[in-house]
């Protein structure tokens, strides 16, 4: 069987100087040297595939491209994309465990560029007082599984919160307990200890002088 040799060729801004380790899996990895003057370490398959052209400068540049062309960089929402971003590819950032870590992504074509997600914002209700949320918790971050909502309900559609149903009524326990004016800490607390939220909500006495047992706004 001939053996793939790699040296001497281009691919987009990286040529191929050297064999490298191979991969764990065994795939074929090399030495490649870029047009800027960095080195990186890639696959044949990626190379040749077209996924790996450049040491990461091109997406750079396609960013500080996108920058210079929008002129936002100062801007909430550019800061607010950029946030998203790192939420999903960077590990050293203090949520990846709740959004990359978990497997939440960024689709292609907000991750590449700043001006579509500018325009699904303008178009779709941004405000400089709402903040992005997923529709599905466990959804990536793309358009049909966007919004803009307030801190308020972003908070209600947290993973850990507790979705309560009462004479015919579905909401978020704190919610729910606000509306009827009881402490939602005692509501929660009860149910822990096996009661149901009904159950829960019928043994206060709205007459008790206790503070506990009333809702504190």
């Amino acid at each position: 069987m001939s053996t793939v040799d790699l040296i001497g060729q281009e691919f987009g801004r990286l040529t191929v100087v050297s064999k490298a380790e191979n991969a764990s899996n065994g795939a074929k990895r090399w030495y490649c040297r870029c047009e800027c003057g960095g080195n990186t370490i890639s696959s044949t398959y990626s190379l040749r595939s077209g996924h790996t052209k450049s040491c990461g400068c091109l997406r750079s540049d396609r960013i500080v491209e996108s920058v210079t062309r929008h002129g936002d960089s100062h801007e909430r929402l550019y800061h607010i994309w950029q946030c998203m971003k790192r939420r999903c590819t960077n590990p050293s950032h203090k949520h990846y465990d709740a959004y990359g870590g978990r497997g939440i992504t960024v689709c292609n074509e907000w991750m590449n560029d700043y001006v579509p997600f500018r325009d699904w914002a303008t178009k779709n209700g941004y405000a400089p007082d709402l903040t992005l949320d997923r529709i599905d918790v466990n959804g990536n971050y793309e358009p049909s599984n966007c919004r803009w909502v307030t801190h308020a309900e972003q908070m209600r559609n947290r993973r850990n919160s507790v979705l309560v149903e009462y004479n015919g009524e579905t909401g978020c326990l704190k919610d729910m307990c606000k509306k009827l004016n009881v402490s939602n800490h005692v509501v929660a607390y009860r149910m822990k200890k096996g009661y149901s939220f009904a159950d829960a909500i019928d043994k206060f006495d709205h007459t008790s002088p206790y503070k506990e047992y009333v809702y504190e706004k």
